[in-house]
């Protein structure tokens, strides 16, 4: 748009939001699972994790995105793989999930006083599930190094539907096949279900 001021303004926003609101959050989400499972403090996690982002942060947008170029893809197979293997070792659970899963979105519940509901959760997850969802996966993409603008915004949108397709529908599934009615959780965190 050419207009300094603007570009000025976002980048403000996208810095508190990020510092006050997305990275808080997922940090207390890590910190709060590792805990449970391991027993590690959650200030310990925290200081590891303020560590390793600040040595790749002040690498620079090279040392970020060949970071992110080397985890990522690792930490897709690696979930994808366990995910899998859940869903394979509880595979005659699978038709029961599917049936459950269409009568929960199509009954009169979720016709009437649900659509307010999941209008509001469906916002949440379109925001947090996804770097555009955020409207920041822009600033990755500006980051590639490809030949043309082209192949950089099908590699984005490919992204996406890694994203929101693949490893949604196999969480979903994972999520289905646990015993989730009978969890009793105290102060719950949202990691909990896991």
């Amino acid at each position: 748009m050419g207009n300094r001021i603007l570009a000025y303004i976002y980048a403000i926003i996208v810095l508190i939001s990020y510092i006050t609101g997305f990275l808080t959050l997922q940090v207390n989400t890590m910190s709060k699972c590792i805990n449970d499972l391991f027993g590690i403090s959650p200030i310990i996690i925290g200081i590891i994790v303020s560590a390793l982002t600040g040595i790749t942060i002040f690498g620079g947008v090279r040392k970020i995105a060949n970071t992110t170029s080397k985890l990522v893809p690792i930490m897709t197979v690696f979930y994808l793989t366990i995910c899998m293997g859940i869903i394979i070792f509880n595979i005659k659970m699978l038709p029961s999930v599917i049936i459950d899963i269409f009568n929960s979105a199509f009954n009169f519940k979720s016709f009437g006083i649900g659509i307010l509901s999941t209008l509001i959760i469906g916002m949440q997850k379109g925001i947090f599930s996804s770097e555009v969802g955020l409207g920041t996966g822009s600033i990755a993409a500006v980051t590639a190094d490809a030949q043309s603008p082209v192949k950089s915004g099908l590699v984005q949108t490919f992204g996406i539907h890694i994203e929101n397709l693949i490893i949604a529908t196999v969480t979903v599934f994972v999520i289905c096949m646990s015993d989730y009615y009978n969890i009793m959780v105290n102060e719950p965190n949202g990691i909990e279900i896991s």
